[in-house]
């Protein structure tokens, strides 16, 4: 039976055709120096306080302000031309570092703390506008926060942001338990 199978393999290994082609491809690439200095409110640790059930079952819209989170704050200065032209959009994205959005709703930042609260996470909304408050992230998990600049803004310029726990899929339970999510903020314009 061993025989058998390896002869097959061989077989097969013998009287596969294998065809291949190749091909050369030239790039070209622009570096442009676009960075800015960017600062995070107390360094970037902040607490959204503690919550009971009837906070995350009540609270469902991700794009709302709640009571039970907190506001922080992100300085973006000294900002370089991009080609000799001053930018007019800067973009803030808001990736997960480690872990992942959640699998249920890309708006929201999954729990990352081992044994924690289940199907809770934690979101994040650009307050810069209070008429125009919004989730960081489209319903893709892609950038939403991005602003119309002017030179002087890219000086020195502070964003306001509002963090709470946000229930990840409101058809599912939730347990308690620790919710932590650490985040990268990438700043960047054209």
């Amino acid at each position: 039976m061993k025989s058998l199978f390896l002869s097959c393999v061989i077989g097969f290994l013998i009287s596969s055709n294998v065809m291949a082609a190749s091909t050369n491809i030239n790039m070209t690439a622009n570096i442009i120096n676009t960075s800015c200095q960017i600062a995070v409110k107390d360094n970037g640790q902040i607490d959204v306080g503690t919550v009971d059930f009837e906070y995350l079952n009540n609270n469902t819209s991700v794009d709302q302000i709640y009571s039970g989170g907190s506001p922080f704050f992100i300085t973006v200065s000294n900002c370089a031309q991009v080609s000799g032209k001053n930018p007019t959009r800067l973009t803030f994205s808001f990736t997960p570092v480690s872990g992942a959005l959640s699998p249920t709703n890309q708006q929201v930042f999954a729990n990352q703390s081992t044994g924690g609260a289940s199907n809770v996470g934690i979101v994040i909304l650009s307050i810069q506008d209070a008429q125009n408050v919004f989730n960081v992230l489209d319903i893709n998990g892609q950038p939403r926060s991005i602003y119309s600049v002017n030179p002087d803004e890219l000086i020195n310029a502070t964003y306001h942001f509002y963090a709470r726990m946000q229930k990840a899929s409101p058809t599912q339970s939730i347990s308690s338990g620790l919710v932590k999510a650490s985040v990268l903020v990438a700043v960047y314009y054209e």
